[in-house]
């Protein structure tokens, strides 16, 4: 396999697995901790037998991240950018990930709010009769100052 195969193949992986922290943010959105994308949710039944209880937990998920800094490693060594025994460059990889993980969720509603402003500008662009120009509205007139 050529390394151009074997990068865009790890960036592929690496691309599906902040989809499942996106698509978790979203889906866990009413949660604070789920709105991270970086817990998987699971439920444990609590209570008696007569009266059992479903209760819904979140629990950070190690194994995907695990997995997310293993294919970051192997990105930086194909690309060069890495060492095998660099440490520190294996810390702020873990650190990047980590932080994009967590605004993941965070970033999401923000692109959402700039989405919907874009698509009610292209509404009024749209709305606006053919030829009409439109003008900014006219500033108020500066205090004079030393009278």
């Amino acid at each position: 396999m050529l390394r151009k195969e074997r990068v865009a193949e790890l960036e592929d992986m690496h691309q599906r697995l902040v989809e499942i922290v996106e698509t978790r943010s979203v889906a866990y959105g009413d949660d604070p901790v789920g709105r991270t994308g970086c817990c998987a949710r699971r439920f444990k039944i609590q209570g008696s037998r007569e009266y059992p209880v479903i209760v819904e937990e979140y629990t950070f998920d190690r194994c995907l991240f695990r997995q997310l800094l293993k294919i970051q490693k192997h990105l930086a060594i194909e690309l060069g950018q890495r060492g095998k025994g660099s440490v520190k460059a294996d810390q702020e990889a873990q650190s990047r990930i980590v932080m994009e993980a967590l605004n993941a969720g965070r970033l999401r509603p923000a692109r959402e709010a700039e989405a919907a402003e874009e698509r009610a500008r292209q509404a009024e662009v749209k709305a606006q009769p053919e030829g009409a120009v439109q003008t900014p509205a006219p500033s108020p007139p500066e205090p004079v100052r030393g009278a």
